[in-house]
């Protein structure tokens, strides 16, 4: 059965590596491939290394990649316990160093415990459909954001809450959160009318579990600072019935 991945991400398995041809659909609208989509290249080729599945990512970017790039990851093993392991992957084009990962597999089986998820209503319908011809991921996603949802904590902490899906998919595994995981930077600019979006330095995803149904996923955004062109935030994602999906914390600099 083809994933949400599948319908945006065309990668190929070729000697040990996972390789990637950069198109319009999987960059940002800076132009560059999206951060998550480079952190669901380490996941897939550390699932297609060892068998097992992903389960949490820590990523570093080192350098852009734009249209017509091709980006090869590759992984190895650095622990491997009877249920945890843990990989390094590495992501180049033209040989230049382009990210690190660390990547951690572990059993998507048994009992799971979760803090509170805040209590919403359901996504709601949004007039606006993606294009037949997008231009960036940003276009090829729906979205429904709740202007009354943009507050700001007892603790300064800047909060935006936005639903999300790529139409007539569901996510399957915990590459295609991924794609749903890296919009922190997106938020700044809800809360500083002079940043327009942002550039991801680093980021780390932990994913907990897969949608119960639906296609719509809730991302709960929160910025805590941003000070002299340097910002932090973290995101947690749920499903329609509010059950937690990932965690994402991520630092950026955000762009005008």
């Amino acid at each position: 059965m083809a994933t949400l991945l599948d319908a945006l991400i065309d990668s190929k398995q070729i000697e040990g590596r996972i390789s990637l041809g950069v198109t319009p659909v999987l960059c940002n609208r800076g132009g560059t491939l999206f951060g998550g989509v480079q952190a669901v290249l380490a996941m897939k080729a550390v699932a297609a290394e060892s068998g097992a599945v992903p389960r949490s990512v820590g990523i570093q970017f080192v350098a852009p990649a734009g249209v017509g790039a091709i980006c090869d990851c590759s992984a190895s093993p650095l622990a491997r316990g009877r249920t945890i392991g843990q990989w390094s992957a590495v992501g180049s084009v033209g040989g230049a160093l382009m990210f690190t990962a660390h990547v951690v597999t572990a059993p998507a089986q048994g009992e799971r415990y979760f803090a509170l998820a805040p209590k919403v209503g359901r996504p709601f319908k949004n007039d606006q459909s993606p294009p037949h011809n997008p231009k960036c991921i940003v276009d090829a996603l729906e979205w429904a954001v709740d202007k009354q949802s943009r507050t700001i904590d007892s603790s300064g902490n800047h909060r935006a809450s936005m639903w999300v899906r790529l139409p007539g998919h569901v996510a399957r595994d915990a590459c295609d959160l991924a794609i749903f995981s890296d919009w922190v930077p997106s938020a700044v600019r809800l809360f500083a009318d002079r940043f327009s979006r942002g550039m991801t330095l680093t980021m780390d995803i932990h994913h907990s579990g897969l949608p119960a149904n639906g296609e719509w996923l809730r991302q709960e955004i929160e910025i805590a600072f941003v000070q002299s062109g340097y910002a932090v935030g973290g995101l947690k994602l749920f499903d329609e019935r509010n059950n937690l999906l990932a965690v994402s914390n991520q630092a950026f600099k955000p762009l005008a």
